[in-house]
């Protein structure tokens, strides 16, 4: 039944993503920033519906704390759960991401996220990462703000990984660049990655807090910088517990 339930789900995910993404596509010729200034309410929408599909019961804290510029000069950082991070994050933050170039493989999803001003890079290669790390930084400094999750990969059960990736953050401060960060908590139960295909699970209570941005004026280094940045989420996902 719950096989059906997700296939069910994904059809309509993927009827409302296919629109969504060729619009994105049609609008490749122009430069990023006209681009977004016209898909930013057909990204809002795909991140609602996404929600919705998702069945997800998500609240949201410090909402007010999101800066009334936040589309311009902020790298945005959050902790990472899961697929369904996006259109949670999305809702409130319209804004493109740092993604795993595997998205691209996923049929329409892919492509339009590269339109919508996506990075995509291969986690397994350095090289790849530093390129893609100016990209976002380009981007930042081109007054379009990005998300990026400096874990590199998903939490399987919700905690916080031992080990990030902070270069971005550090870079961050070196460019004056100011940081939003974000934390998810529960995300990670909203799919069930135990069989050969991930199954959604509804009705699965989510948290997203929007912290207190930092202002690089305002730290020595940037290993301070990246490292309170960072503490922020850590501390708020200890605050906050879902039940198992």
């Amino acid at each position: 039944m719950k096989t059906l339930e997700t296939l069910i789900r994904a059809i309509l995910i993927l009827l409302v993503s296919v629109p969504v993404a060729l619009a994105g596509i049609l609008l490749l010729f122009l430069p990023l920033k006209v681009r977004w200034m016209i898909i930013k309410p057909i990204n809002w929408f795909w991140c609602v519906s996404l929600n919705f599909l998702l069945g997800v019961d998500v609240t949201y804290e410090g909402v007010e704390k999101i800066p009334s510029d936040y589309r311009r000069g902020y790298l945005v950082i959050s902790n990472h759960q899961g697929m369904s991070d996006i259109p949670l994050l999305g809702t409130k933050l319209i804004l493109p991401f740092l993604m795993k170039k595997e998205v691209l493989k996923i049929p329409f999803i892919g492509i339009g996220a590269a339109a919508y001003g996506c990075i995509p890079f291969d986690r397994k290669s350095q090289e790849a990462r530093q390129k893609a790390a100016q990209k976002v930084l380009s981007q930042i400094e081109n007054d379009i703000s990005t998300i990026t999750f400096p874990e590199g990969t998903r939490s399987k059960d919700g905690t916080l990984r031992d080990k990030i990736h902070p270069a971005l953050i550090k870079k961050a401060w070196t460019r004056g660049l100011k940081v939003l960060p974000c934390a998810i908590i529960g995300a990670h139960r909203a799919l069930d990655y135990s069989g050969k295909i991930p199954l959604i699970c509804p009705h699965t209570p989510i948290t997203v807090k929007f912290l207190e941005p930092l202002n690089p004026k305002e730290f020595e280094s940037e290993e301070t910088y990246a490292a309170e940045a960072w503490s922020r989420i850590e501390r708020a996902v200890q605050e906050t517990s879902h039940p198992n």
